[in-house]
């Protein structure tokens, strides 16, 4: 069955580890608009149950990722504002055709960097490599890394098949060149009331470069602020030690919180926005009824 199919797409979301929330959302959109353009009309009340598990098992996928949770929430809320099938759908495939904020994103980043000729990075993020490729041909681009899974290795590659100079360093070693760097540019997982969750490491650089004076820059779409301070959880501990020996305890954490206060400027699809203005986009946020019993499981007590 199509609901099935959808179902199994969206759960296996929450195994992809090397994918960056960008791309993870657009597996999700893809998901969502097949579903939504072949699925058979049937009664209302069926069609929305069914869009409300997918949205639930989609929020679920990955804990930390908010821009899976704002789709969710989104999605149900257009859901339930429409008074047919018919009318979802339309309100639907117009909701998703218009989702993607990458080129308004990219137009405010380049243009704000553009002066910029050394940049650091960690980890890997769509969006940053996209937004590096376009500042100026030759960009000197230093990456961490990022263990366990050392996902900095695939953006160094892709830098340097975009002709950027890049320097590839251990996540450790990145504190010796950043002063080097005339900038920090991260991307994130969540921008929540607390500040920005992403891979683990980045509150350390953000810390370091704040001491120093050198200005830290998150790049990511509005899509990604969550309305609540959100757990960071831990991860397989396999991926940092296969068989380690005896009684020794390895803990796995992906991602780390860097508060607003090591945080410059945030590019966005609306401009370069200072923590303040994001702020006051979190507190806007409405969550939908059918997610709420969830954030009290998920969010730190």
């Amino acid at each position: 069955m199509l609901y099935d199919k959808t179902l199994k797409i969206i759960k296996a979301l929450s195994k992809d580890n090397l994918s960056g929330a960008t791309e993870i959302e657009a597996k999700a959109l893809e998901a969502f608009t097949y579903f939504i353009g072949h699925t058979q009309d049937g009664s209302l009340s069926s069609f929305r149950n069914k869009i409300t598990t997918l949205c639930i098992q989609l929020a679920q996928a990955q804990s930390s990722m908010s821009s899976l949770f704002n789709l969710s929430n989104d999605i149900l809320h257009l859901s339930h504002a429409e008074k047919s099938v018919k009318g979802i759908k339309e309100s639907l495939t117009t909701y998703f055709t218009n989702y993607d904020s990458t080129d308004s994103i990219l137009r405010y980043a380049v243009e704000f960097l553009l002066e910029n000729s050394c940049i650091v990075t960690h980890s890997r993020s769509s969006l940053v490599l996209q937004i590096l490729t376009k500042i100026n041909p030759g960009i000197h681009v230093i990456c961490t890394e990022s263990r366990p899974l050392n996902e900095g290795r695939r953006l160094a590659s892709e830098l340097a098949s975009s002709g950027a100079r890049v320097t590839l360093v251990v996540d450790t070693a990145i504190y010796s060149l950043l002063p080097k760097a005339e900038c920090v540019l991260v991307g994130a997982d969540a921008v929540t009331p607390l500040g920005v969750i992403n891979k683990i490491g980045t509150m350390g650089i953000a810390a370091v470069a704040t001491e120093q004076g050198i200005p830290v820059y998150v790049a990511t779409s509005l899509h990604k602020l969550f309305p609540y301070p959100l757990p960071i959880s831990l991860r397989d501990y396999h991926e940092v030690w296969e068989q380690p020996p005896g009684d020794i305890e390895v803990e796995n954490f992906y991602f780390d919180l860097t508060p607003f206060s090591h945080i410059n400027n945030f590019l966005t699809e609306k401009g370069v926005l200072d923590p303040s203005k994001i702020t006051e986009n979190i507190q806007s946020i409405q969550v939908a009824p059918q997610l709420l019993s969830m954030l009290a499981q998920r969010t730190p007590r």
